[in-house]
Formats: structure tokens, C-alpha cells, sequence
């Protein structure tokens, strides 16, 4: 899936704003999250997988339990770990954001975003 341009706002004691597991993947490009909290601001299981480029994503004002501030914002779930699955759980923290404001144009106003796949 490709995440391109979106913007996430003040979304609050979610798991993550961006979830991905079950052996997906997804690109993040122009996007952002601001304000809210949540466990992790990005998640991506041990079988997914994710394409970032810190410099064209923002993230700011977004509490996270796990992967802070500055920009270590992906938590990348260590292989093994089942986090959801009742064990343990171990992340390695990745940069997701690095660009000073958000790329898409956003302001903050409230905002619903629906996003869907198709396969191919």
C-alpha cells in the first residue's frame, strides 16, 4: 500500500496511526502525524515490511510509548517477538520523519482519513 500525502490528526490511544502486519508492506512518502498518542507512531511486524524517506515525513506533537522523540518513530518488531500474540514483545526503533513541517500542505483541522487496498 502506498501512504502517500496523508495526514494523520490528533489520533489518541490507538496501537499506532499506521499498523502494518500479516506480511504487508507499505511506502510512506508526504506524510504526517500530528498530536495525539498511541503505543507506536508507525508498527510494522516481524513479516511486513516498510519503504521511508525520513526527509518527506513529519511528525510532530505525537506521544508514543515506544520509538520517541526525536524522529524514531517506526517500531520494527524484533523477529520472533510476537507482540500481539501473547509473548513477549521487542522492537529496534527506525527514523521515519526528519522534514520540519508537513510536506502535504496540511493544516491542522479535523480530518477523517479511510484507507483501502486491492490486490493485484
Amino acid at each position: 500500500i502506498d501512504i502517500e500525502g496523508v495526514s494523520f490528526l490528533d489520533n489518541v490511544n490507538f496501537t499506532a496511526s499506521i499498523f502494518a502486519i500479516f506480511q504487508s508492506s507499505f511506502r510512506l512518502v508526504d506524510t504526517c502525524i500530528i498530536g495525539g498518542s498511541s503505543g507506536a507512531a508507525i508498527f510494522i511486524s516481524d513479516d511486513s515490511g516498510l519503504n521511508v524517506d525520513p526527509a518527506r515525513n513529519y511528525i510532530a506533537d505525537h506521544e508514543t510509548g515506544t520509538c520517541g522523540e526525536p524522529s524514531n518513530r517506526v517500531a520494527l518488531e524484533d523477529m520472533g517477538s510476537m507482540c500481539f500474540e501473547g509473548g513477549g514483545c521487542s522492537v529496534t526503533c527506525r527514523q521515519a520523519a526528519s522534514a520540519s513541517t508537513c510536506p502535504n500542505g496540511f493544516t491542522a483541522s479535523p480530518s477523517t482519513i479511510i484507507l483501502s487496498s486491492s490486490s493485484s
